[in-house]
């Protein structure tokens, strides 16, 4: 699962760069090897909803709620995504988790 992680971190690396596709690609890459994560499908719906791919963000969004809707970046970004920011402008978070935590 490590490696997953290695996606999810370069994803994230990625995102932050800008360079969205590619950022997709890697978090894709991610969730090939561990598709039951929720934090890569909270981090691929906030880069999908960076590159304004509404659709495809709350998709993966909802994957990312079925697995852990408590976890707190799937709360944050679900509350973003929906339009439920407390009145601010929504901003998106992405996660990177130490190894061997989910």
């Amino acid at each position: 699962a490590y490696s997953c992680y290695g996606w999810n971190a370069l994803g994230v690396a990625q995102a932050r760069q800008g360079t969205l596709e590619q950022a997709v690609v890697s978090l894709t890459e991610g969730l090939r090897c561990d598709p039951e994560s929720a934090v890569i499908w909270s981090n691929l719906a906030a880069v999908y909803a960076f590159g304004n791919a509404g659709p495809q963000a709350s998709d993966a969004l909802q994957q990312a709620i079925a697995l852990n809707a408590s976890h707190p970046v799937v709360v944050h970004n679900m509350r973003a995504l929906t339009g439920e920011a407390h009145g601010q402008q929504p901003r998106f978070d992405l996660y990177i988790p130490l190894p061997g935590r989910r």
